[in-house]
């Protein structure tokens, strides 16, 4: 389930200023969200996003709930610190720690000059069961938050080219998955009740370094893609996220946006 909701995650805060100006811009998002399938409430998850030209702070909280939660109790916190110049960031620090069924794992890994220069992951990992991903992979790659930031750049770049495709490589502390994107065609879809001139864009993952063989097994060949819906104005809010399951869909909606003062994370660990 974290690994869904990370993936998700990557793909609804494809941050909307940058695709609308034409330049990077400083970023300051609250976003809550709400994740189902068949109309059942499964999860929560609530971004505070912090960028500047020379520093950038992410924390993403994530939670089950409902019914799910009875069956796996899943949460996390997941936090980035980074510095850098012109929107690129090659010194930071991210941090992860969540629990699943009971389990607690966490990843910390610090880069220094765009390098790997600690990793701290627990509990370790077996490599007779899954292999290390180079040092030199994970330095051409990005940790799942900065990841996010990254995105504004190439989808500002993507416009500016008049380009519909690009992919960026993410590292979790165990393992390297590109994640290739395409930019689509405008839908209007019912939202709240409201008719919405949407942006579409789509998303698959490709292992690359650091599965197992049992997870690189449950990959399904034909794996679907995520599909996310933006509102296609000057903000490219995204609205909903979909994903193909057993004839229905799960799904992923923008509840709250939150301004300055307020916070879009209370409640989240309900």
């Amino acid at each position: 389930m974290r690994l869904f909701i990370i993936n998700m995650l990557a793909i609804l805060l494809i941050a909307s200023p940058a695709a609308a100006a034409k330049n990077l811009t400083t970023l300051s998002e609250k976003l809550y969200y709400e994740a189902g399938f068949a109309g059942i409430l499964f999860g929560k998850i609530g971004i505070e996003i912090e960028q500047k030209p020379e520093k950038a702070s992410i924390t993403c909280d994530i939670t089950s709930s409902g019914i799910l939660a009875l069956f796996l109790k899943h949460s996390s916190h997941t936090t980035l610190e980074a510095n850098g110049s012109s929107f690129s960031y090659p010194n930071r620090t991210y941090a992860s720690n969540y629990h699943t069924r009971k389990k607690f794992r966490s990843v910390k890994l610090i880069y220094k000059n765009s390098k790997i220069d600690t990793q701290e992951v627990q509990p370790p990992d077996d490599r007779e069961k899954r292999p290390a991903v180079p040092d030199s992979d994970i330095n051409s790659a990005y940790d799942l938050m900065t990841f996010l930031l990254q995105m504004r750049k190439e989808i500002d770049d993507a416009r500016k080219n008049g380009r519909t495709y690009f992919s960026i490589n993410a590292y979790d502390g165990r393992r390297l998955t590109q994640a290739d994107f395409n930019i689509g065609a405008e839908k209007t879809l019912e939202i709240a009740g409201k008719d919405i001139k949407t942006l579409m864009v789509t998303a698959r993952r490709k292992p690359l370094a650091g599965y197992t063989k049992g997870e690189i097994e449950d990959i399904e060949p034909n794996e679907p893609s995520m599909t996310v819906y933006f509102s296609n104005d000057d903000n490219l809010t995204p609205l909903r996220m979909e994903v193909p399951f057993m004839m229905q869909k799960i799904s992923a909606t923008l509840i709250k946006q939150c301004g300055p003062e307020e916070s879009c994370l209370l409640g989240i660990s309900g």
